[in-house]
């Protein structure tokens, strides 16, 4: 599963958040990201509705809510973000990808965790979650030096112990319960969230029959007080057990507190592309993501990395560049490729730089149009045994793409769920740009004035195919593949304006079909209205239940005729291939075509005619 997904299970869990009845393995399990997306991401899906996991976790953390929800959603998807990029970046070394994790983790996290609580923790509110951790990370006994790993179970017990002290709870033979219970905190025995709250119970009946009712409800609130003290210091230890991070945490963390953030030093970048809110400058965005990455990367992995030249190098970010980059043009020519073939098979006998050449092998097959050649390659590729860095996600991308050129006719729906996951987690960030289709502007009025709108953020994302994290994935994979595809082949020689053989294409001829047959009644029977229109594809049954009602492009889910309608000019962005003729697609036709059809449409839907809830499997 994705790992950063893992993660937030896991901080989930050590919150204490999961119900009575989750079906933990099970919802750790999910093959598709989207369900992952769904349980922790507030969409408005039937089942998740009332399960809005991202806000109970917010709802810990920043209980006072120094930054807001949107704020928080915002800056666990920037922890992503920052994952992925680190995940994606290059590494030539004989470390193993989870190596890689815990050396990127063990120098990442103490930093994001110290930044945290300088960020949100505000010394009059002991309420806090972070307000013991606060408090301990600046205890002398707290270990705070790369030189003193030891002792960190053992100071949190002294703290606790103090805590307690300091309420001078009388008769303190009763506290012997809760007491037991931090006595046996250990490295070995993790303790469940909620674990003194038996035990607190114990105590205070101890108390009933020795105290009078002011004094027992006082010891009531102290007993609430140390419990939220050991739940705080709990997920810490919970935290330590993975990574061994105290010690570099709580030097950070005094740093922080005594001198404050110093500008233009790592902490300040990571501050700023955190908490800072976005403005729309993807050139900034990027810029910081990058300077994040390359300082952790000269740190975390270069000292474990092998000497390789620059001429490798060049050669191996040239084909990253032919892979993921659909931006680029720029036509490569036999001899270009053959140079880096070159320069890659210089090490080739190195099993940690070897995979390199490998991926390159299968750009060149596609190159002299051999696909069911490089489709046979892939399909033996194992992602798991593929050095850190871009290379799973390109195999991935190939792989995926071959094989809706090659077996199109036999793939279901979310056939490719569980390697999208993996191409997430390892392709790197890209920032892309969604058409404002007229669809868009109806749904989203209010936004449309404002330059910079995220997609996820406007109501047309509700009910946009793109909404599903597989959908857009597989369309960015073919129009990766597509733009590659006229970068390299020999074809551009021959027919450089033509739909070269290696390409995919044909992704939308339902769609251009059905439009055809609607173009074509609007034509004949002079049709000036959407209600017209509507009213004359319903009595003349012009298309088939299965024309509104089916998926009509079987590599997606979701995409009847309203939705591809609705979606249209992203789907001809991303699934037209260059060269291929689509001459039914209304908006290449007209606006106003497009709005008389759209509105058919959307009236059909309001009286049932199109079922919009759930559409039916594509029939091949």
């Amino acid at each position: 599963m994705h790992t950063f997904a893992n993660l937030m299970y896991d901080v989930y869990q050590s919150f204490g958040l999961f119900r009575k009845g989750d079906r933990r393995a099970e919802i750790r399990a999910f093959a598709n990201f989207s369900e992952h997306q769904r349980f922790f991401g507030n969409r408005d899906c039937e089942k998740y509705t009332e399960e809005k996991r991202y806000d109970e976790i917010i709802e810990i953390l920043d209980a006072e809510k120094v930054f807001s929800t949107d704020q928080r959603r915002e800056i666990f998807y920037k922890y992503e973000q920052l994952y992925n990029a680190l995940m994606a970046h290059p590494v030539f070394t004989e470390l193993s990808r989870k190596q890689i994790q815990k050396r990127y983790t063990l120098h990442i996290l103490p930093r994001l965790i110290a930044l945290d609580i300088y960020k949100i923790y505000k010394a009059e509110n002991e309420n806090s979650f972070y307000h013991h951790i606060h408090l301990f990370l600046q205890k002398d006994y707290c270990p705070c030096r790369e030189d003193r790993k030891k002792g960190t179970y053992s100071a949190v017990r002294q703290y606790l112990k103090e805590y307690i002290k300091g309420f001078k709870i009388p008769h303190t033979e009763n506290l012997l319960p809760v007491l037991k219970v931090i006595e046996s905190i250990r490295e070995e025995y993790s303790q469940k969230t909620g674990v003194l709250d038996a035990p607190a119970i114990v105590c205070l009946e101890a108390y009933t029959s020795i105290v009078n009712k002011e004094e027992l409800k006082t010891i009531s609130a102290n007993l609430e007080q140390i419990k939220k003290a050991h739940n705080s210091l709990n997920v810490l230890l919970n935290l330590e057990r993975h990574f061994p991070v105290i010690n570099i945490l709580s030097k950070y963390y005094r740093v922080y507190v005594e001198n404050g953030i110093r500008p233009r030093n790592i902490s300040d970048v990571l501050c700023r592309f955190l908490y800072e809110p976005e403005h729309g400058d993807i050139f900034l965005h990027d810029a910081m993501i990058n300077s994040i990455v390359n300082y952790y990367y000269e740190r975390a992995i270069k000292p474990v990395s092998l000497n390789v030249n620059s001429e490798y190098l060049q050669s191996v970010d040239s084909v990253k560049d032919i892979v993921f980059n659909f931006n680029e043009k720029t036509i490569i020519s036999v001899t270009g490729l053959t140079d880096i073939a070159v320069r890659l098979k210089k090490e080739s006998d190195n099993e940690s730089l070897k995979p390199y050449l490998d991926l390159f092998m299968v750009i060149q097959s596609i190159s002299k149009g051999d696909t069911d050649k490089a489709y046979e390659v892939v399909k033996c590729v194992n992602p798991d045994n593929l050095p850190a860095g871009y290379l799973m996600s390109a195999f991935l991308v190939l792989y995926i793409a071959l094989r809706i050129k090659i077996e199109r006719k036999s793939i279901r729906n979310d056939v490719f769920s569980s390697y999208i996951t993996k191409l997430l987690e390892n392709q790197g960030n890209y920032t892309d740009f969604m058409l404002a289709s007229p669809a868009y502007m109806e749904n989203d009025s209010n936004n449309i004035s404002t330059n910079y709108v995220t997609f996820s953020a406007s109501k047309f994302h509700k009910t946009s195919i793109l909404s599903d994290t597989n959908n857009i994935t597989i369309m960015r994979t073919v129009r990766m593949y597509n733009n590659m595809v006229r970068r390299i082949s020999s074809w551009n020689d021959i027919e450089p304006d033509g739909v070269y053989p290696e390409s995919i294409y044909g992704l939308l001829d339902k769609v251009e079909m059905i439009l055809g047959k609607i173009l074509k009644i609007i034509d004949d029977e002079k049709i000036t209205s959407s209600q017209d229109l509507a009213l004359i594809l319903q009595k003349k049954r012009v298309l088939t239940k299965r024309e509104l009602n089916d998926n009509l492009i079987g590599i997606l889910v979701n995409c009847p005729l309203l939705k591809c309608v609705q979606d249209l000019e992203n789907l001809i962005k991303y699934l037209r291939c260059p060269g291929e003729e689509i001459r039914s697609m209304i908006l290449s036709v007209s606006r106003k075509s497009y709005d008389l059809i759209y509105g058919a449409l959307k009236i059909l839907e309001n009286e049932g005619v199109i079922q919009t809830k759930k559409t039916k499997k594509d029939r091949k």
